[in-house]
């Protein structure tokens, strides 16, 4: 069945069924911080803002769940300015 013995002996014990009920508390949290801040954080911030709350968690899986919770940050836009002083007046 080209199956790990691990992934065998934990899917014969029931502990597939604990893992996506962790990651489905671990994704909550991070809707949670995600619009907290107004959705302008990525990934890596979140990340940083559920360690500094003591979750133990990494970046690439909080990429991942917010890919499958399809969250996406707002991005600042760049500061334009539509006065140049150096333009002559008329």
């Amino acid at each position: 069945m080209r199956v790990s013995e691990s992934a065998y002996q934990a899917y014969r014990s029931g502990k597939t069924y604990m893992l996506s009920a962790v990651k489905a508390e671990l994704g909550k949290q991070v809707k949670e911080v995600f619009f907290a801040h107004r959705r302008r954080y990525g990934s890596r911030r979140i990340t940083a803002e559920l360690l500094a709350q003591g979750v133990s968690v990494g970046r690439f899986q909080v990429r991942s769940l917010m890919r499958a919770s399809k969250l996406t940050r707002y991005r600042s836009k760049a500061f334009s300015s539509t006065h140049n002083r150096f333009a002559p007046h008329i």
